[in-house]
C-alpha cells in the first residue's frame, strides 16, 4: 500500500523534522498505519509522513522546514515513509524535496 513514496531507515528514537514550511492539515492516528502527518504548503504541495511514535505537533499548527515534528517509532522497524503530492496528485518526492 505504501509504494508511492520513499521509505527511510532511521535510528530508533530519532526526531523527524518537517520537510517543508506549511500548515499541518492532519496529525493523528490513521487506520492501521499508526501516526500520520500531512503538511501542506502555499504552492499546493502536501507531504505525507508515516512511522512516527510521538507527535510533537497538532493539526492546525504552522511548521517550518527542519522543525522537529515527531519521534520515530522503534516498533515500526525504524522506518519512515514519505510521500509528496501536488494538488492531490502523487509526485516523485526526489524531484521536489532536498533530502539531507
Amino acid at each position: 500500500k505504501l509504494k508511492n513514496g520513499l521509505v527511510f531507515r532511521v535510528k530508533e528514537d530519532s526526531f523527524v523534522t518537517s520537510p517543508m514550511n506549511g500548515l499541518v492539515v492532519y496529525a493523528n492516528r490513521f487506520r492501521s498505519f499508526g501516526n500520520l502527518v500531512m503538511i501542506k504548503d502555499d504552492s499546493g504541495f502536501t507531504s505525507v509522513l508515516i512511522g512516527m511514535k510521538n507527535l510533537l505537533i497538532s493539526t492546525g499548527n504552522e511548521v517550518l522546514m527542519g522543525e522537529p515534528i515527531a519521534k520515530i517509532s522503534s516498533n515500526m522497524k525504524s522506518q519512515l515513509y514519505f510521500e509528496l503530492r501536488q494538488n492531490g496528485k502523487i509526485v516523485d518526492p526526489k524531484s521536489k524535496v532536498e533530502i539531507l
